[in-house]
């Protein structure tokens, strides 16, 4: 009877342990399964770990912004699997006035439902979130503000799990991590900008986050405005400061030489390499220049917009170089020859940001009090 009622109870433990492991394997296997694939629209289960369901990728119409939720949140930022595009990870902002804290969301249905993955201490603001496109599953966050705690945390799972990588990498109250560049041509190699109101320097990993070293060329890099990987040239960097500089490094950020000044001494805010030597540059306060000879000359192109575009909206789709995407006061704008000329592609009353694209061109992410998507093909 003892030796029954042990084989009963071990039969028990091993139930329960294999449908432990069913639910894990479920959850991750989730991750790697488009939620809709194959299945009607309006009856697709789009998690198995879950009961919710969805109309499968619908949220997003062509030529309106529609809401993914998030409501009430302050999002920074945003970023779209490179691979599985219904996976999204979104940031939001630390409030002091309401002492609403900053989250990690993440959602693996298109946003129609949302995980919370982190919820951060006083004072953090989750102002980047950075994908690695070989590996999706590593994924790189830059949590921090004033007075907190501030780091750059790394998954290895998709999200599951998050480990601190700031060795290295001076952060004190008033200093905090505020953008994160991964080479996509070398994906162990970052760059962290670490600002402040004392401190600033830029710092560079080539060991997937674990160290870190300074990287601060001059006292330009310590007024960092835009970092750009050259997808054109593996060796090709280029940096943009507060002074009105580009800088620009032609073996992986060894040396660097500084390009023939943009007519202005506003901060750079964006670079964006169209072709092999011809890029635009996001001033602001000042619009965009161009240049097609690597830097030696710059034309100001902004031209045809009812206000200036927002500096940081400005997204490049991933299909074509030479389709740009930004935001102004009232309207959304498309340009379909590498911003010379640019065309209103919506009214945008609600001012949301453009704030990312997919991976397929097809669909842009903006935020202002929450997140929302538009399809654009």
């Amino acid at each position: 009877m003892f030796k029954s009622n042990l084989n009963i109870f071990a039969l028990g433990i091993a139930l329960v342990f294999c449908l432990n492991l069913f639910h894990f394997w479920g959850c991750q296997e989730k991750d790697n399964q488009d939620p809709c694939e194959g299945m009607p629209i309006d009856s697709c289960l789009v998690d198995t770990c879950k009961t919710d369901s969805c109309l499968g990728d619908t949220a997003a119409v062509f030529g309106e912004w529609k809401s993914l939720g998030l409501v009430g949140e302050n999002i920074l930022s945003v970023s779209i699997d490179p691979k599985r595009p219904w996976i999204i990870f979104a940031g939001s902002q630390f409030d002091f006035s309401s002492g609403h804290y900053g989250k990690l969301f993440k959602s693996t249905n298109y946003g129609h439902s949302w995980d919370t993955l982190i919820v951060g201490q006083f004072g953090w603001n989750f102002r980047d979130i950075v994908i690695d496109p070989v590996d999706p599953n590593i994924i790189y966050t830059a949590s921090g503000g004033y007075g907190a705690n501030t780091c750059i945390l790394k998954s290895t799972n998709g999200g599951n799990t998050w480990q601190e990588m700031s060795n290295g990498i001076f952060l004190d109250g008033e200093t905090w991590v505020a953008d994160i560049s991964l080479n996509p041509h070398n994906t162990n190699v970052l760059y962290g900008y670490a600002t402040g109101y004392t401190n600033a320097a830029l710092y560079k990993s080539t060991d997937g986050a674990f160290t870190w070293s300074n990287a601060t060329y001059n006292n330009d890099f310590r007024a960092f405005g835009a970092l750009t990987f050259d997808p054109f040239d593996i060796h090709n960097i280029y940096i943009g400061a507060g002074s009105g500089k580009v800088y620009k490094s032609t073996n992986d950020g060894l040396t660097w030489i500084k390009l023939d000044s943009i007519p202005t001494s506003d901060g750079v805010g964006r670079i964006i390499v169209l072709q092999p030597s011809c890029f635009l540059v996001g001033v602001w306060n000042s619009g965009l220049f161009r240049s097609t000879d690597a830097g030696f000359t710059w034309q100001h192109i902004s031209s045809n917009l009812s206000d200036p575009l927002y500096i940081p909206s400005l997204q490049i789709d991933p299909t074509n170089s030479m389709t740009l995407y930004g935001t102004a006061l009232y309207e959304d704008y498309k340009s379909n020859n590498g911003g010379y000329v640019w065309t209103i592609l919506a009214n945008n009353q609600e001012f949301k940001v453009l704030k990312a694209i997919d991976n397929s061109g097809a669909k842009l992410y903006g935020i202002n009090n929450g997140l929302f998507v538009f399809r654009i093909k």
